[in-house]
């Protein structure tokens, strides 16, 4: 039992990961000061108008977002929104976070742009030009590299018993091209009360909770199941669908809206089609703990070295405030289903 916790805890390091840069708004393709230059010449972020005053212990290396921003012509579907300027302010970041390990961000960045009808340059093929920088894991590449290229397919093979994070979303990425296992619902529901049996001193504090991304992270894998068509038992999916959600509202409660893990939740609530469930008071303190150059921070500790802003956080909350903000969504997969079968293996 140790050492199956142990390989949960260290995949869920790995997982937590899992989704910009700067562009000129006149023709979209000559990038704008680099943030390093910025950085050193003062030109980095000041607090916005809205966005409070600056903690002592924070850092940032994004240029300052220009007044013209949103750029004239950039369909803003949330325009009529409390959170509009937020929404600015988050998708400003996402263009000039410079952090090589970006690559899961922008695969759900170029979500976000097909289901809220955001502007093309947030596209994951715009973003991932090999100009730019980006890096991208082996395991990314390996598994989840099919989220910003459709067309690519797993290489390797689904086990029939299902056990890391990684198992059960790469068996709901491709079980429209591979066989998964028959009970994979079952599974799910097993890891679930496996993780649920966990001790709370590991699971509570702001940097202690990461076992508590299996949650998410089932949610996650349940609505790729779902998008693709490849639930069997619906019974056991509507049941695992109700225990995720219960979940991860208690998660938020303990662990506090403006941190990553509650961040997350709330998001994978609106993927779950249950974005009601979000409650107001939780997106206000989500909110208040945006940082002035427009991210938010793994949690907003004030007592930590430096509070900077996170690619993966600011991705979630801008996911969270546009589902608030949009009442009419594209209802669209994050990953179509396949017109074919994978081909064959080399």
């Amino acid at each position: 039992m140790a050492r199956q916790y142990i390989r949960l805890m260290t995949l869920a390091v790995l997982a937590a990961g899992l989704a910009g840069l700067p562009y000129a708004h006149a023709q979209d393709s000559a990038p704008a000061a680099p943030a390093a230059e910025n950085a050193k010449s003062g030109n980095v972020a000041p607090p916005a108008e809205n966005a409070g005053s600056v903690p002592p212990n924070y850092k940032s290396r994004i240029p300052q977002m220009p007044g013209d921003f949103p750029w004239p012509g950039d369909p803003r579907p949330y325009g009529d929104s409390r959170w509009a300027s937020h929404i600015d302010r988050a998708l400003w970041f996402m263009l000039n976070d410079r952090a090589a390990a970006r690559w899961t961000h922008i695969a759900i960045l170029d979500f976000l742009q097909r289901r809220f009808g955001l502007h093309e340059r947030y596209r994951a093929v715009n973003q991932l030009k090999p100009d730019l920088g980006v890096t991208i894991t082996p395991v990314e590449q390996e598994r989840y590299f099919r989220l910003t290229e459709p067309g690519f397919r797993f290489r390797g093979t689904i086990p029939e018993k299902l056990d890391t994070m990684d198992d059960f979303m790469t068996a709901a990425l491709y079980c429209d091209v591979m066989p998964i296992p028959e009970d994979t619902i079952a599974q799910m529901i097993s890891k679930m009360n496996y993780v649920d049996s966990l001790p709370p001193k590991d699971r509570m504090g702001t940097f202690k909770m990461i076992a508590d991304y299996f949650y998410t992270h089932l949610a996650l894998s349940l609505q790729w199941l779902q998008e693709k068509g490849c639930v069997t038992d619906q019974a056991g999916a509507n049941e695992l669908r109700e225990r995720l959600i219960r979940a991860m509202e208690k998660l938020i409660s303990q662990n506090g809206p403006d941190t990553d893990l509650g961040i997350e939740c709330m998001a994978m609530l609106c993927y779950l089609r249950v974005p009601g469930r979000v409650k107001p008071a939780w997106v206000e303190k989500m909110v208040a703990a945006q940082l002035p150059d427009g991210g938010w921070a793994n949690a907003y500790d004030l007592k930590a070295p430096e509070l900077v802003s996170n690619g993966h956080t600011t991705i979630l909350a801008l996911w969270v405030l546009l589902e608030q903000a949009v009442p009419k969504i594209n209802d669209v997969p994050w990953v179509a289903r396949a017109s074919e079968p994978a081909p064959p293996a080399p």
